[in-house]
């Protein structure tokens, strides 16, 4: 696993489990490492099929959505699903693209996957990690791992 050091003085960090073999998230076909496989191809080359929010406030809960996807999570549309409890990305005939704010917010994709996924967890946290430090690695291939970079509870960073 590349480890890579954190910019600021105090974060928050969190680290959900999505892929351990005994949940029934997994059982529902998620695979991590097709997930850690999407990432892996395309952490510094845009993937096309899909829109950027790079000029927006950001590309990383979009891009952390897109290996969700790529490793079996199917889209949740609206309607049925509201809030938090969807999840998409998906193109109209007019060409215009439509998502649901989990699929692009780091602190409602947390929600989402904490209460609208089958075996999801939260299995660790760490608070007031200094630049460069270590923290214990519990993480998975296809783990989602969040930032809270102000402390206020708040996750800015997938």
């Amino acid at each position: 696993m590349i480890r890579k050091s954190l910019l600021l003085v105090a974060v928050m960090v969190a680290l959900f489990a999505v892929s351990a073999p005994t949940t029934g998230f997994a059982a529902s076909g998620y695979n991590g490492a097709a997930a850690a496989a999407y990432a892996d191809t395309y952490w510094n080359k845009y993937n096309s099929a899909w829109p950027s929010f790079a000029n927006s406030g950001g590309d990383c809960t979009n891009f952390v959505s897109q290996a969700l996807f790529a490793g079996g999570i199917t889209m949740r549309l609206s309607p049925p699903n509201s809030g938090n409890a969807a999840w998409y990305m998906v193109k109209s005939k007019q060409r215009h693209w439509s998502y649901a704010v989990p699929w692009v917010n780091a602190q409602a994709n947390s929600i989402f996957a904490l209460q609208h996924l089958p075996g999801v967890s939260q299995v660790a946290s760490y608070y007031g990690v200094a630049p460069g430090q270590m923290v214990p690695d519990n993480a998975t291939q296809g783990d989602i791992v969040l930032y809270d970079f102000n402390n206020d509870g708040v996750y800015d960073h997938e």
